[in-house]
């Protein structure tokens, strides 16, 4: 009743190199195909010819293996061993922390006691914190995209203003959707959740880590 990740000692990664096409129809080739989580490994890779002398590689991950943090890092991975490639020189990595060692702290932690912490602190609150907008199927689109382009003055004045209360940029975006929320429902007490990175002060060489190393 219960998903588990399963290590393998070995996986092939598949690689394919499909016929021409623009990239853009084999990235949401990629997209729609998705994986089975029960056929290993929760990757692939396509490597699209689409100009004589360039190609486009698509690497299609579930987001189960790798969290936000791990792709620049698995990245610079391929393009270091690229580089090393085209100077005809080999590569050696350096030591890379183990995820194991974040799966086992983590599965010692005490869910329950967190689990009792935070039922008591929401307590009297019902439920995240809407926004009065239409429900979805009732014909209008509940959601949507709005892009915003700050300037450098206004940008400069959060930065300040994280700096001075000792937080962070995406603490300030988190405190501003909250008055959102309150001002639009009308609640003094507004709650939502995030998918945060939970890599500080859990193992040593946790920032350094490729996996999945988020909590909502």
């Amino acid at each position: 009743g219960q998903p588990v990740q399963v290590v393998y000692d070995a996986v092939r990664l598949p690689v394919e190199w499909p016929a021409g096409g623009p990239p853009e129809a084999l990235v949401r080739a990629e997209r729609v195909a998705g994986f089975d989580p029960e056929r290993p490994p929760l990757v692939r890779v396509a490597v699209l010819r689409s100009a004589p002398d360039e190609h486009v590689v698509v690497v299609t991950v579930h987001h189960a293996v790798l969290d936000g943090r791990s792709l620049p890092i698995l990245l610079q991975e391929v393009f270091a061993e690229h580089r090393a490639a085209l100077a005809g020189r080999p590569i050696e990595h350096p030591g890379r922390p183990a995820y194991r060692d974040f799966a086992a702290w983590w599965s010692g932690v005490d869910q329950t006691a967190a689990r009792e912490y935070w039922t008591g602190a929401l307590r009297d609150l019902s439920g995240p914190t809407q926004l009065p907008l239409a429900e979805p199927g009732d014909g209008d689109d509940s959601s949507g995209d709005i892009a915003v382009e700050l300037s450098v003055g206004t940008t400069d004045a959060l930065r300040k203003l994280a700096a001075d209360t000792g937080g962070t940029l995406n603490t300030v975006v988190h405190a501003a959707w909250a008055l959102v929320l309150g001002t639009f429902s009308g609640r003094s007490d507004v709650v939502f959740g995030v998918v945060r990175s939970c890599r500080r002060d859990s193992v040593p060489g946790a920032d350094d880590m490729v996996g999945m190393l988020t909590t909502t």
